[in-house]
């Protein structure tokens, strides 16, 4: 997985989306839940040479889900809520809106805030708090 988000992004490497795509693919073969919630995100949205698919990323997001990613089943809880013709379904969207996956997610507030702060990072950029909230959310919950 970490290959794979490098060579997306360019982190210390040329990017290079065919090889970003093989790493990623690899990683969520073995239920690496970051690869798999990744991969969802780039089909939903259309984005890494993928057609905007929301069809193909529902799975991606289920796996990830199941394999400890909060992010994912709020995504599916999203998609269901917001969702046109069959995609619409309030039973879904509030399954997924309470669900916790059985592996990664501790529940710990701390953690929670630490993956809130580190989100408003990857958002705003202010690198001062990055190292620290990043830290905590790793311990947290192994996230990468």
């Amino acid at each position: 997985s970490y290959l794979g988000f490098a060579y997306y992004h360019g982190h210390g490497i040329k990017k290079n989306l065919k090889k970003s795509i093989y790493w990623l693919e690899k990683a969520a073969s073995h239920h690496n839940y970051p690869s798999e919630y990744f991969l969802a995100y780039l089909h939903q949205h259309g984005k890494g040479g993928f057609s905007q698919n929301v069809h193909a990323a529902i799975p991606l997001y289920e796996a990830a889900a199941h394999d400890g990613s909060f992010s994912a089943a709020q995504a599916l809880s999203e998609i269901y809520k917001n969702g046109k013709g069959a995609l619409h379904n309030k039973k879904l969207a509030d399954y997924w809106a309470h669900f916790a996956p059985k592996q990664g997610w501790s529940g710990d507030g701390n953690f929670m805030k630490a993956y809130l702060d580190f989100e408003k990072y990857k958002r705003d950029g202010n690198p001062v708090t990055y190292k620290k909230e990043q830290k905590l959310v790793l311990q947290g919950n192994s996230l990468y």
